[in-house]
This record gives structure tokens, C-alpha cells and sequence, in this order.
């Protein structure tokens, strides 16, 4: 045999043919040769596809650290922007308020009108006191003057729709005055305005 022949497979030497090829000339079915699960004839061996049991607990172990600091942080995100419904339902009842004082020579405590009301006993004529989102309460009470007739100080307080009570400003206010506040301990009034 010559340097870079393969064998030739002869009447005697039948070991060295393919089997397959061999029971095909016979007539019979061609056998299958035995091969290892994830191995091609002749070539490497693959490398086995999948996670281990370790692996899939440290991405576990790396997910739960990432969500117990990215959720407080996205908590305190989502009760700051509710605070808009507050901001929003202050100003339009500090501008009714004055409208108010305009046509009546006096602020009101009323917001929403008693039945059969006409004129000044109607109040502010709101439907409800809830916030366009329902995340805050609105009340009016007498200002620094301690009438209501000369000076009010709206209070819009969290409800508990959505979390929104555990907020770290708490209740928000607006006086007569247009001086702005808040209730928590846990804010500055730029953050909570």
C-alpha cells in the first residue's frame, strides 16, 4: 500500500469495507452503525448544549439583587409622578377659589354643592372631592386669617389608591397666598412640588 492510499476492500479483506456500502450490494437492509449521541462519524466530539444547575441559580441570585434595588427606586418614581394629579387638582381649585371670591366677595369652604343650592351656598360645584386620577383627596379649610371669608388653605391628601399614602411628602397644600407645602417628613418642597 502506497503512501496517501486508503485500503481497498477485497474478497478477503472485508473488515476494512463500509458495512454499509457492503450490505448494500448483499440485498439485506444497510446496518446502522453504532454512534455516540452527539458525535459526527470520524469527527470531534461536541460539547453538550444547556445550562447547569449552578448557572441558572446565579442568574437567579443576580436577577433578585438587580429587582431589590431597581423596585424601590421605581416605586418612589411612579408616587412622584402621581403627585401631578395633586399639583393639578390645587391650582384648578386655587383658580376656582378666587373666581369665587371675585363673584361673591368671599372664599369658600364648600366643594361640593348641597342639593337644591343657588348661588354662593353651591360652592365650588364640584362633583367629588377625588383628584382627576383619584389619587388624592381635596379639603378646604380657613387659612391664616382663620376666616374663610379672607383666606383658605387647600389640602390635597394621598389615598391609599395605588400606594399612594406611603408617599414620602404626604399631604400636599396651597393658600390663598399661593404659598405651596407639604405634610411628609421625607421630602423638600421642591421634590414634593
Amino acid at each position: 500500500m502506497g503512501v496517501g492510499r486508503s485500503p481497498v476492500a477485497t474478497a478477503g479483506n472485508e473488515a476494512m469495507a463500509d458495512p454499509i456500502a457492503r450490505h448494500a450490494t448483499d440485498g439485506s437492509p444497510p446496518a446502522r452503525a453504532a454512534r455516540r449521541p452527539g458525535r459526527e462519524a470520524g469527527g470531534p466530539a461536541r460539547a453538550m448544549v444547556g445550562f447547569t444547575l449552578i448557572e441558572l441559580m446565579i442568574t437567579l441570585v443576580v436577577l433578585a439583587i438587580l429587582v431589590a434595588i431597581a423596585y424601590p427606586s421605581y416605586r418612589s418614581r411612579v408616587m412622584a409622578s402621581r403627585r401631578s394629579d395633586a399639583q393639578v387638582l390645587l391650582e384648578k381649585a386655587a383658580a376656582d377659589e378666587e373666581r369665587f371670591y371675585t363673584l361673591y366677595n368671599t372664599y369658600t369652604d364648600v366643594i361640593t354643592p348641597p342639593t337644591g343650592c343657588a348661588g354662593s351656598a353651591c360652592g365650588l360645584a364640584y362633583p367629588g372631592t377625588a383628584s382627576p386620577e383619584g389619587y388624592y383627596d381635596l379639603s378646604v379649610k380657613p387659612g391664616s386669617t382663620g376666616a374663610i371669608a379672607s383666606s383658605y388653605v387647600l389640602t390635597a391628601a394621598p389615598t391609599a389608591k395605588g400606594g399612594q399614602d406611603q408617599d414620602v411628602c404626604g399631604s400636599l397644600t396651597l393658600d390663598s397666598a399661593g404659598q405651596r407645602g407639604f405634610t411628609g417628613s421625607g421630602g423638600t418642597l421642591g421634590s414634593c412640588w
